[in-house]
């Protein structure tokens, strides 16, 4: 499973996925942007593990999980 998010870093605050958090928030209700210990909790919950986080030149990540063996 491939997820294009962008990422957060704790303690990092970022213009674009704190606008991004804002909107989502307003749109969806109680979506938000994710840390990687965060992601990894999430795709363990749905038997999910995350293998990779690929970075790219943009604010937005490839979130990569795979199934539990």
């Amino acid at each position: 499973m491939l997820a294009v998010e962008i990422v957060t870093v704790p303690c990092q605050p970022d213009f674009q996925s704190g606008l991004t958090d804002m909107l989502m928030l307003m749109l969806c209700g109680e979506a938000r942007q994710r840390t990687v210990e965060e992601y990894t909790e999430l795709f363990s919950a749905c038997d999910l593990s995350l293998r990779s986080v690929l970075t790219t030149a943009s604010p937005y990540s490839v979130v990569e999980g795979v199934p539990t063996a």
